[in-house]
């Protein structure tokens, strides 16, 4: 089967291929342009942020942040208030009437934990990994789970394996609330300080991350730390419903609060709230949000403690204003086997505290940072930990020139994936813009240049169908326009011979309708009729047979084309002929449905029976006449009259005054006298016998 195409259609088609095409060529290289440019931006806003914190942070000060223990869970029982550090061992006792601090031994110190809280005289500490202390021998899988610490004998053990990590932990209503990344976990606390039956409270949402959970003053919520959003919530204990969530800001000031806050207690002596972040011991009011720093204990060497702030702070806006998704710093321990971070500018869930090592080893690239004291910007890279990453390093450098730790700026891959997805978008958007664009202009070009087609098309039609002399104009393109002034003139040729044709043909067909007639009229000339006479009115024209027998006569409407009267005659002489023969009882029966139509008058006179039909198609009157008298009869559409004795017979159809008195005497003819009286109307038949 051959596809059959329209020009237009195959046009348009051509041009629409082309230009769609054209759009995803010009889409691929514009997207790939786009895609390179998002990667060298990245490139450069990660060396830039890695060379300015390289700039600033000395190699001195960066070993002195070293020494930086950084609490992450506090808790107070009775008037004390306990701390736990992030990767240190023990328990640091803090005073912040004195600002003063002092560590409590564990006697088995588990891997790390979290928050902290205080219930009978124990302290319940959040462990968030699947993995805990060898000596821990309640948990040899190394499950999420809750362990309990004595402060003064400093035994450990495990309270509770739960299912899911727990980040925040508070005693409210003889039960342990435990806040991990999904849900909120309650868990009733028996007579004898065992562990009841776990059971989720709440599912939180995915933008809520919980690092700490207290309990308010009044015993009816819980307050919990979200770190990544810089407020507090507080929540009901019952449903988990989020009651209000207040903003975190420093002193008076209604800027949100820089740093991230990651545990909050109630002192119930003191009747105050107090907190930990990244790099100070707070006093926190949950009504307002108002954070108020207690620097100088509880994070190692005061002056350590000072210069971490004052170098993660500018670390802070760095990220923030170059978009990079980490910014930190980090030495090489172990025989550069290990990297351990120390300054770290992200202030939540995820934020690396200081002495954090990586469970990747590093790779010999940044071993080249420390060692060649090089610049390295790797390649979108997978990390354990991290997930897709790509990296700048820079040497942080002492005074006598070496590397002793390197500045890290890093991107997730998501990020340089929802650019890339933008740009794709907007390639997209332009694209289909452009193709729609392009799929208009295609058209109109297509009409452009198929409307002249189309118009010739339709002359052309035009002149097949007997439409000459038309003038064909196209004004574009210039063949065309040549094509149509050709049409042009064999649309007038056309007519002129066709004009010329008609002209002849009629003049054949007068001539043969001339020659046909002839023929007839010859053919009723050899007819030798009996009758003495016969005429009608001039306005009609009339037919006869007869033979011994029977005389027939039929008067025919009046018409302008002889011919076919003539015809009508000569079928009709034909079909009387025939009928009278044979059948003379079904001539009138056969001409009678044409009166009316054909004929206005049909009448049958039997010669030797003596009587005559009569069809007629309105009111006629019959006149009968001898020699003696006129008999005059009234006939609406056919009649049977006798007709003995009588030589003429007169038919008249109309409104016609009676007659009678006007046809005595000898039959003549009288048509002529009587049409030359003034009102003469109607029809009249005369037949003389």
């Amino acid at each position: 089967m051959r596809l059959q195409l329209k020009l237009r259609t195959f046009f348009f088609a051509v041009i629409t291929i082309g230009l769609v095409a054209v759009t995803i060529f010009l889409g691929r290289v514009v997207y790939s342009d786009l895609y390179r440019k998002i990667l060298l931006s990245f490139d450069q806003k990660l060396l830039a942020a890695s060379t300015v914190v390289a700039s600033f942070v000395s190699g001195e000060d960066h070993n002195k942040v070293i020494q930086v223990t950084q609490l992450r869970g506090i808790t107070a029982s009775n008037g004390q208030i306990y701390g736990r550090f992030f990767g240190a061992p023990g328990l640091e006792q803090l005073n912040p009437d004195t600002l003063q601090s002092n560590v409590q031994q564990l006697q088995e110190e588990p891997w790390y934990v979290e928050d902290i809280t205080s219930a009978n005289g124990l302290i319940f500490a959040a462990g968030p990994e699947n993995e805990v202390s060898e000596e821990i021998k309640e948990n040899p899988e190394g499950k999420p789970s809750i362990i309990w610490m004595n402060p003064v004998s400093g035994e450990i053990g495990t309270w509770q394996i739960i299912d899911e990590p727990c980040r925040g932990i508070a005693y409210l209503e003889n039960s342990i609330y435990c806040a991990g990344p999904e849900l909120l976990l309650r868990i009733p606390m028996n007579q004898d300080g065992s562990a009841g039956q776990p059971a989720d409270v709440l599912s939180f949402e995915k933008d809520t991350k919980i690092t700490g959970l207290g309990a308010s003053a009044d015993g009816k919520f819980l307050i919990a730390t979200d770190t990544d959003n810089k407020q507090l919530l507080w929540i009901s204990p019952v449903d988990g419903i989020i009651a209000r969530a207040v903003k975190l800001h420093l002193g008076k000031a209604e800027n949100p609060y820089p740093f991230g806050v990651f545990s909050i207690t109630y002192d119930s002596i003191r009747r105050k709230y107090f907190g930990v972040s990244t790099v100070s011991f707070l006093e926190i009011n949950p009504d307002t949000g108002q954070i108020t720093e207690l620097p100088g204990f509880g994070f190692g060497p005061p002056e350590s403690q000072r210069i971490y702030r004052n170098l993660v702070e500018p670390m802070i806006r760095v990220r923030k204003g170059t978009e990079i998704y980490f910014l930190y710093s980090a030495i090489l321990v172990d025989r550069e086997s290990t990297i351990i971070y120390a300054l770290d500018s992200t202030q939540s869930n995820i934020h690396s505290n200081v002495g954090y090592a990586d469970p990747d080893p590093p790779k010999d690239d940044i071993r080249d940072v420390i060692l060649k004291r090089e610049i390295y910007l790797s390649d979108i890279e997978p990390w354990e930990e991290w997930g897709l990453l790509k990296s700048a390093y820079v040497p942080i450098l002492n005074r006598e020139g070496d590397a002793v730790a390197y500045s890290g700026a890093d991107v997730n891959i998501d990020i340089i994936e929802s650019k890339t997805r933008l740009a794709l978008l907007q390639v997209v958007i332009i694209g289909l813009v452009a193709l729609i664009a392009g799929l208009l202009i295609a058209y109109f070009i297509t009409e452009r240049l198929t409307s002249p087609i189309q118009k010739l098309k339709q002359s052309a039609l035009r002149v097949a169908a007997g439409d000459f002399g038309n003038e064909i104009h196209v004004e574009r393109p210039a063949e065309l326009t040549r094509l149509s002034g050709s049409l042009t003139a064999l649309s007038r040729s056309l007519q002129e011979t066709v004009t010329s044709l008609t002209g002849e043909n009629f003049r054949l067909e007068e001539k043969r309708r001339k020659n046909e007639l002839m023929n007839l009229v010859r053919s009723f000339m050899k007819h030798r009729s009996a009758m003495d006479y016969v005429d009608v009115e001039e306005k009609t024209d009339f037919g006869v047979y007869e033979d011994g027998q029977y005389t027939a006569v039929w008067v025919c409407c009046p018409t302008d084309d002889h011919l076919r009267t003539t015809r009508i005659h000569s079928d009709l002489f034909r079909i009387s002929r025939r009928l009278l023969s044979q059948r003379s009882d079904q001539w009138l029966a056969t001409m009678k449905p044409m009166v009316g139509h054909d004929l206005h008058f049909a009448v049958l006179i039997y010669r030797d029976a003596g009587r005559v039909e009569i069809a007629v198609d309105g009111p006629t009157t019959v006149y009968l006449a001898s020699d003696q008298s006129v008999q005059r009869q009234s006939v609406d559409s056919e009649g049977d009259f006798s007709i003995k004795s009588v030589r003429a017979v007169y038919v008249e159809q109309g409104a016609q005054p009676d007659r009678t008195s006007e046809m005595q005497g000898k039959p003549q003819a009288r048509i002529k006298k009587f049409k030359e009286k003034p009102g003469m109307e109607g029809r009249m038949l005369e037949v003389l016998l």
